[in-house]
């Protein structure tokens, strides 16, 4: 069972980081076209 949270828990770090990176993205591009 501990394998498996702690999975979940990398899952969930990862996803975090990749929604902060598609904001980061979309700010970027808003930012150029300003």
């Amino acid at each position: 069972l501990s394998d498996v949270m702690d999975y979940i828990y990398v899952e969930g770090v990862f996803m975090k980081l990749g929604s902060l990176l598609d904001l980061n993205v979309i700010n970027n591009e808003n930012t150029k076209e300003m």
